[in-house]
């Protein structure tokens, strides 16, 4: 898990991990609707380094930052197909994804007795 706080770049939000950085972008998404709440979701989002994203074990969380992510009901969802070539999402959504199946993955893995012959498959 990450010690250092990160802050959203024209903000005084700062945040530790996953779980802070969607309250952060809880509390943007409370903001009246202005040029500078558009560009301070684009800087939350950029300002979410992958890292955070591997460090995180909830599930529930990692979903729920799917959702705002991929979602089209909040600021923060991706671009229109067509314009997602250098968005910030993109490498965000797929660590997510990634993540989500690793934790899966384990605890399958983790479900399976000792001498189950699945275990032995994979490394």
């Amino acid at each position: 898990m990450s010690v250092f706080s990160h802050q959203t770049p024209r903000t005084r939000l700062v945040w530790r991990n996953l779980a802070e950085w969607l309250d952060a972008a809880f509390v943007l998404e409370q903001r009246r609707a202005s040029y500078l709440k558009n560009r301070q979701r684009l800087l939350h989002v950029q300002a979410l380094p992958v890292s955070l994203i591997w460090d995180e074990r909830a599930e529930e969380t990692l979903q729920r930052a799917l959702d705002l992510l991929t979602g089209s009901s909040s600021g923060f969802g991706r671009p229109l197909r067509g314009q997602r070539e250098f968005s910030p999402h993109t490498p965000l959504i797929m660590a997510i994804k990634n993540r989500m199946k690793l934790l899966e993955r384990q605890r399958d893995m983790d479900s399976m007795p000792d001498g189950h012959n699945s275990r032995h498959r994979f490394p």
